[in-house]
């Protein structure tokens, strides 16, 4: 009986092999979807200092960056529905994303008080060059007017509010879903929302010693909180807390003291702020195991030859298996049914495996 199984495994074995079924390359592991913080905006070298990078650096993962400037969740949802992120394949995903539905808003209402393009690639320096001419061209009371009028809109603003609770009850469940909906199995990890202004003051030299102050990190503070507020975990992913792990100016590249030099409105984290979501979302990631579950001859891919070399091994007493060669912990790795020993059911469990990519072997339920 035996031997028959052993036949049929080999000849489907040697059918998939001829038609050439798997790809050579490199698995992909890890993939990393979202905003411009994902993407390392910013950063000099974001190859290896983003958190994506260090996350897969310190787990020896293969990983693939997908994060894209200014993408809001909407975006994110039709990118993966159509197929332009291939994530099937991925072990383990990070998503950072949301941000855009809540800052978007914001800078447009910023920017129409003002009177600057939302949309410039140099909205820093507009916003500075545009104050500095509404000083020489208004007077101080009139700037104080305006300024002041701009913090009143971010004061509970109900749209505002009403976007934090679409984005984490609504949304951010709907980009687990679609997710889920072509990669059912792996590990999903979503990063909630850092203040990028926490504890700052917007600073404005009026005329001679006169100075506007608005508390633009308290009044950001009430919209981080509703986010964060409306995020909850569930069976289908996680949640690193990056804004606890926030504790430090050092961690945000903003300067919004316009009396000083280096003025900046921008809210991405720097190096030190991405090493602070790496150990945010290493927190709750749960390592990969070294080898792969049913890589009978251990070779990092999962393909009908590991369901003939276990077979082999079921006939053949002392046969080595190749895995067998490179860890003592080879059986946990083969033994894909979990009943204590290596059979001929393992051979046809790893082999429905190949057939069937989303099937899933009881040792990874």
């Amino acid at each position: 009986m035996l031997k028959r199984v052993f036949a049929a495994v080999v000849s489907a074995a040697m059918i998939l092999c001829s038609i050439n079924v798997f790809a050579a390359d490199e698995k992909v592991q890890y993939i990393a979807l979202g905003d411009s913080i994902a993407a390392g905006y910013g950063l000099k070298y974001p190859d290896t200092q983003s958190y994506p990078a260090l996350l897969a650096n310190a787990n020896k993962l293969t990983y693939v960056n997908y994060g894209v400037n200014g993408l809001t969740t909407t975006q994110l949802i039709d990118a993966i529905e159509s197929g332009q992120y291939d994530i099937s394949g991925a072990d383990v995903i990070t998503v950072s994303i949301g941000s855009n539905d809540l800052m978007r808003p914001m800078i447009n209402t910023f920017a129409a008080e003002i009177g600057v393009n939302p949309n410039s690639e140099n909205f820093d320096k507009d916003v500075i060059d545009r104050i500095e001419y509404l000083k020489q061209n208004e007077s101080a009371s009139q700037l104080k007017a305006r300024l002041d009028r701009l913090e009143a809109k971010l004061v509970n603003n109900p749209e505002l509010l009403a976007i934090c609770d679409n984005t984490s009850q609504v949304m951010i469940p709907k980009v687990a879903e679609t997710i889920r909906a072509k990669n059912p199995k792996c590990q999903l990890i979503f990063t909630n929302y850092y203040n990028p202004y926490k504890n700052k003051i917007l600073v404005v030299p009026m005329s001679g010693s006169a100075q506007g102050e608005y508390p633009i990190g308290a009044r950001v503070q009430t919209y981080i909180d509703r986010l964060n507020g409306g995020l909850a975990e569930s069976d289908d992913y996680k949640i690193a807390d990056v804004y606890g792990n926030f504790t430090t100016a050092r961690y945000i590249n903003a300067n919004v003291d316009m009396r000083t030099a280096g003025v900046s409105f921008d809210p991405h984290p720097t190096a030190l702020g991405h090493r602070a979501i790496y150990l945010a979302v290493a927190d709750v990631y749960d390592p990969l195991p070294e080898f792969m579950y049913g890589d009978a001859n251990g070779d990092g891919q999962l393909d009908a030859s590991d369901a003939a070399e276990t077979m082999q091994k079921v006939l053949t007493e002392n046969y080595k298996l190749g895995l067998e060669k490179k860890t003592s912990d080879w059986k946990k790795y083969v033994d894909v049914d979990a009943n204590g020993f290596v059979d001929a059911s393992d051979a046809a469990d790893i082999l429905q495996k190949v057939l069937q990519d989303k099937y899933r072997f009881v040792v990874e339920k």
